[in-house]
């Protein structure tokens, strides 16, 4: 019986950890339909059927381990975004029904799936099995997107090829397999050149918590890395302009042009692309309603385009008020620290990697629209287990 239990157990972790796995390889997937294939609306049809299809196979492992527990926080969830359209009042049904759409049936159900996989070894080998192959294609995309007149970088792609790059950075890290590290330095180079400078923050972030509170290195080991990275970074300091200007001229060279680059090379590094404005305009919004706050997804319409206000904490504010924003806030940052202090390696590892992707929040995206907040918090949460009824000992 045992013996049985524990098949059961594999397969039900496998069955929750393919869907998040799959999850990404699709989105990379979708990627490539959209800016290789010319976004073929019958070629889209397929990812969001596979999606469905391994939501439904996970389906009766997440029912097994959490049951009603799942359908209420489900429910929790849409009366919070009906409260805001219904009561508030303060986002319409174009805005508010596809965010909603998504989160509810999509990223909800990918952060209540990691926090039902109880072996975390599972789904990280099948992440970074996917991670080899989505590289693939991501690179592939952003070269492509290089060579557009119009457009020379994507901001999704490159945040997507960084999730990648965190989890095979973490399976070197473990395994100190030097293809790894090879296929790290060709990513961060891509991103760096055609995606976005956010991603390059996330793999900042990654790097220093690694060095203040992971296990996997030794003090001698994290000391001799941040000697590297130090050294690294004054050798590009003072040599700036020429390193810059080298690789400017290789690319135009062979037909590609890099936004960052530009950027960097016009004194430009620190250009914002419009969110100091966006963000003066939601701290006025929060002026408005400190109390009671826009709610869920509010307040975008108000300047004329929608716009989300690019940082976690002012959405926080301004969605929820001052007084439950900022409790929010307190209580979101004291999971993502106990996250990355978790013993179990895996889930310290797997939490340490998801932090590290919402680092982006600080500059980019929105709670309501990013499926890693949802599993960042399933992952931070372990340790508090609050389901299992299908598990050994129905702990």
């Amino acid at each position: 019986n045992m013996s049985i239990c524990g098949k059961q157990k594999n397969r039900d972790d496998f069955r929750l950890s393919l869907f998040i796995a799959g999850y990404y390889l699709l989105y990379a997937c979708n990627e490539f339909i959209v800016l290789i294939l010319g976004g073929n609306q019958v070629l889209r049809i397929f990812p969001k059927f596979l999606m469905l299809v391994l939501l439904c196979v996970a389906f009766k492992s997440i029912w097994k381990r959490m049951g009603s527990l799942f359908v209420a926080i489900e429910i929790i969830l849409i009366v919070i975004y009906s409260v805001s359209y219904y009561i508030y009042g303060n986002v319409s049904s174009s805005i508010l029904f596809p965010v909603m759409l998504y989160s509810v049936f999509l990223y909800l159900p990918l952060g209540i799936c990691t926090y039902c996989i109880v072996d975390k070894e599972t789904l990280f080998v099948l992440l970074y099995n996917c991670s080899l192959i989505i590289q693939v294609i991501l690179v592939i995309v952003l070269l492509k997107v290089g060579r557009m007149e119009q457009e020379t970088y994507s901001m999704s792609a490159g945040y997507a090829l960084i999730l990648s790059v965190l989890i095979i950075s973490s399976h070197w890290l473990k395994t100190k397999k030097i293809y790894d590290v090879f296929f790290v330095m060709i990513d961060l180079i891509i991103i760096v050149l055609f995606g976005s400078r956010g991603p390059i923050l996330c793999f900042i972030a990654f790097v220093l918590i690694h060095i203040c509170v992971s296990d996997v290195l030794s003090q001698r080991r994290k000391v001799v890395y941040a000697m590297i990275i130090v050294s690294a970074v004054g050798i590009f300091v003072f040599n700036y302009s020429f390193i810059l200007s080298f690789v400017a001229d290789i690319l135009e060279s062979s037909g590609y042009s890099s936004r960052t680059l530009r950027l960097l090379l016009e004194g430009l590094g620190t250009y914002d692309a419009g969110r100091n404005s966006i963000q003066a305009r939601t701290l006025e919004l929060i002026r408005q309603k400190p109390w009671f706050g826009w709610g869920a997804v509010g307040g975008r319409e108000v300047w004329g385009t929608p716009q989300y206000p690019h940082n976690i904490y002012l959405e926080l504010f301004l969605c929820f008020g001052v007084p439950f924003g900022l409790l929010l806030s307190m209580v979101l940052t004291f999971i993502y620290i106990k996250g990355v202090l978790q013993k179990e390696p895996f889930s310290q590892m797997l939490a340490i990697i998801f932090v590290s992707k919402i680092v982006g929040l600080l500059v980019s995206d929105s709670i309501f629209q990013c499926s890693e907040f949802f599993i960042c918090i399933a992952f931070c949460l372990q340790g508090r287990l609050l389901f299992l009824r299908g598990s050994e000992g129905g702990k």
